[in-house]
């Protein structure tokens, strides 16, 4: 009787998960097409920039049309946690420094000569290297979620 009852239980168990994942919506032709339309924005968002020391004009990315065209993506469709994982890698878009390379060994180095010195500029300039640093990780953390997303809506759905 025993072992009837947990057979049971377990029966009734498994269809109620299955009639939940059933009841789910499928968030992978949304969440699919807002990293198509990302891809799209980052090609976009590409212009070519002359510098005087350069002979040759190079690609960059520029930011302020970058987080425009991103912006300009209707994720609605999406569930509420990707929309906010976008919203957040957005804002960290746009207070990206992308001078940020190596900022914490130079925040060091000039909090460093700060210490040393008694320097007003290095310490300002530590303050600085400080905060591009800061923003670089900021935006490593918003891909990072981003690409959690990624992995947790468009990954094949699971055997029953």
């Amino acid at each position: 009787m025993k072992l009837f009852l947990t057979l049971i239980a377990t029966l009734w168990l498994a269809a109620g998960i299955s009639q939940a994942q059933d009841s789910m919506p499928d968030y992978r032709p949304s969440v699919s097409n807002a990293f198509t339309s990302f891809r799209l924005a980052l090609t976009n968002s590409i212009v070519l920039v002359q510098h005087k020391d350069q002979s040759a004009p190079h690609r960059q990315i520029s930011i302020p049309r970058l987080v425009h065209n991103l912006q300009a993506i209707n994720v609605s469709a999406c569930p509420a946690d990707f929309q906010i994982a976008w919203l957040d890698m957005i804002q960290a878009i746009k207070h990206f420094k992308p001078s940020a390379i190596h900022n914490e060994v130079g925040a060091v180095i000039w909090g460093t000569i700060a210490e040393k010195t008694g320097s007003q500029t290095a310490a300002k300039e530590a303050a600085k290297q400080q905060d591009k640093a800061e923003s670089k990780d900021a935006l490593d953390q918003a891909v990072y979620e981003l690409k959690r997303m990624k992995i947790k809506y468009l990954a094949p759905p699971s055997a029953p």
